[in-house]
């Protein structure tokens, strides 16, 4: 069946209710045809809600003005409301993952919650991506490639949607010269050191040329690979839920009981929730050998702008974060509801005790941060080392060069969530300053933790 507003239509059934329709707009083929037709849709009556284009400008490209041009062009004659929009890509890193993310945040701000943002991705669009992935060694949820369907943002934000997915681009040209459209061309899509143009125009013709049906072929596996992709999820949905901690962390022995290939679905699932990439191959074989399977393990392994350690048969993704400035050796003169911000480090609040804390008199306090062999005598208590002190307290690895401590004449006289110095502490019903250490936020969370009962 050749491509026709009413095929439209009927794709336009599949997607979810909104008020505004907003044609994603570069002024090529695919776009065009997509709001063209859209445009012979609302003229009919058949199409529920307003339509408008987005065009956005990256400026890469000497033509970029003249496409920008060409579409406010178009828009004029079909009296369709246009918004443009110049983005700066950044020139470090891939250029085109960059412009990606320039693009979808100009897609969030400009679609309004009741709002439907429109891709014309095609099949061949479809066929070219399953192939990259599938040279790249992409698991089932990236093999499903391009989704017909996804939130542009968090849950009550608006939605994107590709009518055209199962769509031939043959199709599309087709239907733009049967109404006389005008398009632009990118002539860097003839580029063919480019992976994506190679398929293109090189080695998937050479399929169609032995096996001409592939398209069809290769959309039912694509379907059987979503179904794969969201059973999938739904199982590490499950496991997360079963696996994480109060902390945000997984615990290591539950995680151990299941089998490795769970194990990594898991992973994948709890990367993808915490805003990263989905980890590849090699760094699953290397989470599992070298920290997983090590039941003792303290190691630490560098992800992506995260760092992944373990404490107590617990896995935590921290924030990459560098260690506390040093601070200047200021005299500090502490006062009940003070607050003291620490650079890199969250902050210091004083409060007033009428139970234990230091005792009143205590001048000439220094802020400081270990150095090694620090020790302290708490009251009652035999005199131990700052590391000791740590161990016996719990305190997380990542955070023991980061406790601020407090000395008098050189003498560390307190340790913020540790004790007081016996020599430091106030007497028995006297006014006393308790500290209190603000940590700062270094383990990455998801948004909202389910935590079981």
């Amino acid at each position: 069946m050749d491509f026709s507003p009413a095929h439209l239509y009927q794709s336009l059934h599949q997607a979810p209710p909104c008020r505004e329709y907003v044609v994603a707009l570069s002024g090529g083929l695919d776009s065009s045809v997509l709001l063209h037709a859209l445009i012979q849709l609302q003229q009919q009556g058949m199409l529920e809600g307003s339509l408008s284009a987005l065009h956005i400008n990256h400026g890469l490209q000497a033509a970029a003005d003249s496409w920008q041009a060409h579409c406010e062009a178009i828009c004029h004659e079909w009296g369709v409301p246009l918004h443009c929009e110049r983005v700066a890509v950044a020139s470090e890193g891939s250029q085109e993952n960059a412009a990606r993310e320039a693009r979808y945040r100009v897609f969030r701000a400009r679609t309004s919650p009741n709002g439907l943002l429109l891709q014309a991705h095609h099949l061949d669009d479809q066929m070219e991506t399953f192939l990259l992935r599938l040279l790249r060694g992409a698991g089932p949820g990236g093999l499903a490639a391009i989704p017909r369907e996804r939130r542009l943002g968090g849950e009550s934000s608006a939605k994107l949607f590709r009518p055209l997915l199962r769509v031939p681009r043959s199709q599309l040209v087709d239907y733009a010269r049967q109404v006389g459209l005008q398009w632009q061309e990118d002539t860097s899509n003839l580029d063919q050191r480019h992976d994506r143009n190679y398929l293109r125009h090189t080695v998937l013709p050479q399929i169609e040329s032995r096996w001409p049906a592939y398209r069809s072929s290769w959309e039912k596996s694509l379907e059987l690979l979503s179904a794969a992709a969201t059973l999938s999820q739904a199982l590490a949905e499950e496991d997360l839920k079963r696996l994480e901690t109060a902390r945000g962390s997984l615990d290591l022995s539950l995680l151990r009981q299941l089998a490795q290939a769970r194990q990594k679905n898991l992973l994948r699932y709890w990367f993808s929730s915490l805003g990263l990439e989905e980890p590849g191959w090699n760094l699953l074989h290397s989470l599992q050998q070298d920290i997983i399977d090590k039941s003792h393990s303290d190691g630490a392994l560098a992800v992506q702008d995260c760092q992944l350690r373990v404490f107590n048969d617990e896995l935590y993704l921290l924030e990459e974060r560098s260690l506390p400035a040093v601070l200047p050796d200021d005299t500090l003169l502490l006062a009940t509801g003070q607050s003291l911000d620490l650079p890199d480090n969250g902050c210091l609040q004083i409060r007033g005790s009428v139970a234990s804390g230091l005792k009143a008199g205590l001048e000439s306090l220094q802020i400081r941060y270990r150095s090694g062999g620090e020790q302290i005598k708490l009251t009652d208590r035999p005199q131990k080392t700052l590391k000791s002190l740590f161990q016996e307290m719990g305190i997380p690895p990542w955070l023991r060069d980061r406790v601020p401590l407090l000395y008098h004449e050189d003498t560390l006289v307190c340790v913020p969530g540790i004790g007081i110095a016996e020599q430091a502490e106030a007497p028995a019903g006297e006014s006393a300053l308790s500290v209190h250490w603000e940590i700062p936020s270094l383990i990455r969370r998801r948004p909202e933790i389910a935590i079981p009962d």
